[in-house]
This record gives structure tokens, C-alpha cells and sequence, in this order.
């Protein structure tokens, strides 16, 4: 019997427009990925930042089922431009050299430039 596919949660809390937006990215296989964008995100210090950037915040503590995800993803988009819930499914790639030399307050600014408008997805392909 084949694994089952779990995700874990990754958030954008677009304050500029008051748009939030969940992805659930597919854990089974990209693990060390996830590992590296998690050790990113939670160093970032979005504190003094508040409304000038998206904030992104990533739960690795729970696995979620593929049934899960597959209801969620189906929900209407809550008034925003785009789906509140997206799948982020395949092989990831995370290249976190760029962000290692980068102060707490500048991984905020370059997360936001990076992922800001659901852009998380383009790290799966």
C-alpha cells in the first residue's frame, strides 16, 4: 500500500490588502526543503514590519491527511482575489543561501518580496 501523502501549513497574512492565504504543501519527500524555509520563516521578525509586509508563519508539528487538505481546497475564496486553501503538490526546491547573511528584520522583507501574492507555490514543481 502506497504512503499516504501528508502536508504541513504554511501561511500568508497579507496585510496590505487583508487578504490570508493558507497553503498546505505536500511534507512526504520534501522534508530537509521544508526544514530550510521553516528555520527561515522563524527567524524573520515581522514585529516592526506590521502592514508593510506579508507575514508568513509555517506549522511542521502537524501532519495533515490528504483528506483534509482535499476538503479544505474546495472552499470559495472568502472574498479574496484568489482560493484561501491551495495544495502545494510535487518535488520542492528551497535555496536558502540568499537568506543566511540577512538580519531577522530583512528575512521579513525579503520573505515578503519573495512570497508575497501566494507566490509559495512557485517552490514546487
Amino acid at each position: 500500500m502506497a504512503e499516504e501523502i501528508k502536508y504541513i501549513m504554511f501561511m500568508e497574512k497579507n496585510q496590505k490588502e487583508g487578504d490570508h492565504f493558507i497553503f498546505y504543501l505536500q511534507y512526504n519527500g520534501n522534508e530537509q526543503e521544508i526544514a530550510k524555509l521553516k528555520n527561515v520563516v522563524d527567524t524573520a521578525d515581522f514585529s516592526e514590519l506590521w502592514g508593510d509586509v506579508s507575514h508568513f508563519c509555517i506549522d511542521t508539528d502537524n501532519l495533515i491527511s490528504q483528506f483534509s487538505v482535499d476538503e479544505h481546497v474546495t472552499n470559495k475564496t472568502f472574498g479574496t482575489w484568489g482560493p484561501m486553501f491551495q495544495a502545494c503538490i510535487g518535488k520542492m526546491t528551497f535555496n536558502d543561501e540568499e537568506y543566511r547573511e540577512l538580519s531577522p528584520i530583512d528575512l521579513a522583507k525579503k520573505l515578503d518580496a519573495d512570497f508575497y501574492h501566494c507566490r509559495v507555490k512557485d517552490l514546487f514543481e
